[in-house]
C-alpha cells in the first residue's frame, strides 16, 4: 500500500509526500530477524516553488508521516537527496546534511511535542564512491532495533561494496 499527501504552503509552494514499501527484490539477500516487517521509503518532492519551507508545512509533513507510522508496524527508510538544492541560510553544509539535520529535528520535535515514546531515529552517514557523505535515516519502534541493526549493516556493506 502506498500512502501519500499533497500539500501547498501559504507562499504557493507545492509538495508531494509519499510512503511506499520497498520492493524486497531491491534488498537482495537482506534477511531481517522479523521477516514480516515491511520497510517503507519516505519520499518528499517539491513540485513547485523555491521558498524556504515554512513551519506549517514541516508540521503537516511530520503529522502525515507519524500518523502512517503509528498506525502500521513498519520501519521507515529515508535517503537525504543530493540531486536538488534546498533553500537554506547555512551554506557551510551540503544540502544532504541540511536535510538530515532538518529530518532529525522534525522527528525530535514531533515525538517530544506529542509525548510519543518507544521510537528511534537511526541516522547513518556513509561515504559514497566519490567520497561524498550520504545521509540515511531509519525510523523504527525500539522493539525492532535488531532488524534496524541488520538493515544498517546491510546498507553500510552495500555502500562499501559499491552496490
Amino acid at each position: 500500500m502506498i500512502f501519500s499527501v499533497s500539500l501547498q504552503s501559504h507562499s504557493g509552494d507545492k509538495y508531494y509526500v509519499y510512503l511506499t514499501p520497498l520492493d524486497k527484490r531491491w534488498w537482495g539477500d537482506l534477511v531481517l530477524p522479523e521477516p514480516n516487517l515491511e520497510i517503507y521509503q519516505i519520499v518528499l518532492d517539491r513540485l513547485e516553488g523555491g521558498n524556504v519551507t515554512d513551519m506549517h508545512i514541516i508540521q503537516e509533513i511530520s503529522k502525515f508521516i507519524a500518523n502512517v507510522f503509528l498506525t502500521n508496524d513498519v520501519i521507515f527508510y529515508y535517503v537525504c537527496d543530493d540531486l536538488n538544492e534546498i533553500p537554506n541560510a547555512n551554506r557551510s553544509i551540503s544540502p544532504q546534511e541540511y536535510r538530515s539535520r532538518l529530518f532529525s529535528r522534525m522527528f525530535d520535535r514531533y515525538i517530544n511535542s506529542h509525548g510519543v515514546e518507544g521510537l528511534v531515529d537511526t541516522p547513518i552517514i556513509i561515504k559514497d564512491a566519490v567520497g561524498n557523505n550520504q545521509y540515511v535515516h531509519i525510523i523504527s519502534r525500539d522493539i525492532h532495533i535488531a532488524s534496524v541493526n541488520y538493515l544498517v549493516n546491510f546498507i553500510e556493506e552495500g555502500f562499501t561494496a559499491g552496490k
